[in-house]
């Protein structure tokens, strides 16, 4: 599949056909390595490996109407959204999963946990953490802090992508709304900030 990456001083939101939002933090690396999706039915299927970096991933109707159909890999974690919303930042080894809405299930070294909303769980040295989000960032590494931080910077370009949809209540099928962030550039299926 197709690869997505951003440079050292760059981020990136990218709004896939069933309105998923995906915003990307410096540095990033994600391989698309399966994406397909039905508009008339609503359906589809998202696999999506990051190499390294940071993310926020809102769901789109995949994720509403199929979740078991959308899941994302992180350095040696499976992670599955259930409508929600949250960010994934990994360094190639160790994952941090953080949910702000809905939940996530976390594989981590054979184990799977569901993450709910306010919590989150870093997966390192082949043991899952749990705590509250604040917990679990106040005991991460400075560059994970620093990756996260970087996600709460793009609310402003997460919230254009988002208000098209979020107005009518639902993401349209096959219909993804304005792809451009304020002071953005058009272009494709993602547009750079």
């Amino acid at each position: 599949g197709d690869t997505v990456s951003t440079g050292p001083a760059s981020s990136i939101v990218m709004k896939f056909d069933d309105g998923q939002i995906a915003a990307l933090t410096a540095n990033y690396r994600m391989q698309i390595t399966a994406y397909t999706y039905n508009a008339p039915a609503r359906t589809g299927n998202i696999l999506l490996s990051l190499v390294g970096g940071g993310r926020r991933t809102i769901t789109g109707l995949i994720g509403h109407n199929q979740p078991d159909n959308v899941r994302f890999r992180a350095a040696t974690a499976t992670i599955g959204i259930r409508g929600s919303d949250g960010t994934i930042v990994t360094d190639g080894t160790n994952v941090v999963v953080t949910v702000t809405e809905g939940a996530f299930t976390f594989t981590y070294a054979g184990e799977t946990i569901t993450i709910p909303a306010g919590r989150a769980a870093f997966g390192a040295n082949g043991q899952i953490t749990q705590g509250t989000a604040q917990e679990i960032f106040d005991s991460l590494p400075q560059t994970f802090r620093d990756r996260i931080g970087s996600l709460e910077n793009l609310t402003a370009a997460i919230t254009a992508s988002t208000a098209p949809a979020l107005a009518a209540g639902t993401f349209p099928p096959g219909t993804p709304g304005p792809n451009v962030p304020p002071g953005g550039t058009g272009g494709g299926s993602a547009s750079r900030r």
